[in-house]
């Protein structure tokens, strides 16, 4: 799965993507500007995922992610 992102600072980011319970799956660095990510969904089993992008230490976007083969 492949995603697109952009940030503007030259500071860039992470995405992480959790279970349900809060633990950590897997993290992503996101470098800065215009780009794409590959996540590697073989990684995580059929189901409901949460992420969180964040710039530096904050949370800029947050959301659900569903795994559906």
């Amino acid at each position: 799965m492949q995603l697109a992102y952009y940030f503007e600072n030259d500071v860039g980011g992470s995405l992480v993507i959790g279970t349900l319970q809060g633990k950590k799956l897997v993290q992503y660095e996101l470098k800065a500007g215009n780009r794409h990510v590959f996540i590697n969904n073989n990684r995580l089993d059929n189901g409901l995922y949460f992420y969180n992008v964040f710039s530096g230490t904050s949370v800029v976007a947050k959301g659900k992610l569903v795994i559906i083969r």
